[in-house]
């Protein structure tokens, strides 16, 4: 198993862009928190929008070599929403998505990849 970085941008309805970055063992599923130089504290996703009922509207996540999902997971497993994927590098825009996020306290932000 190796690692890589990976990196996910959202971009709320009010919010502007926010960025998630962590480096992460390809092959197992985990959470990505909000890059400290963002918002001062790694954060989960439920934690930075939940109480006060953030949308989400775009998104990407990318990853050096093969990005294999990432999504929004609920408090109770439920998938919330797809984040749209590309390789590293090969990103010049952050797409819509199909339709809009609400976050709400206790979502995760979970992404997985592959060597």
């Amino acid at each position: 198993m190796t690692t890589q970085i990976v990196y996910a941008h959202l971009q709320g309805a009010t919010d502007g862009t926010l960025f998630y970055s962590a480096s992460f063992t390809d092959g197992t599923e985990a959470e990505i928190q909000t890059a400290t130089a963002a918002t001062g504290v790694a954060q989960s996703l439920g934690d930075w929008g939940g109480a006060t009922g953030k949308v989400i509207t775009h998104g990407v996540f990318t990853a050096a070599t093969v990005p294999v999902h990432c999504r929004v997971l609920s408090r109770d497993g439920v998938t919330k929403g797809i984040i749209p994927v590309a390789t590293t590098g090969k990103v010049d825009m952050m797409p819509a998505l199909p339709r809009p996020i609400k976050i709400e306290l206790g979502d995760l932000l979970m992404v997985n990849t592959l060597a």
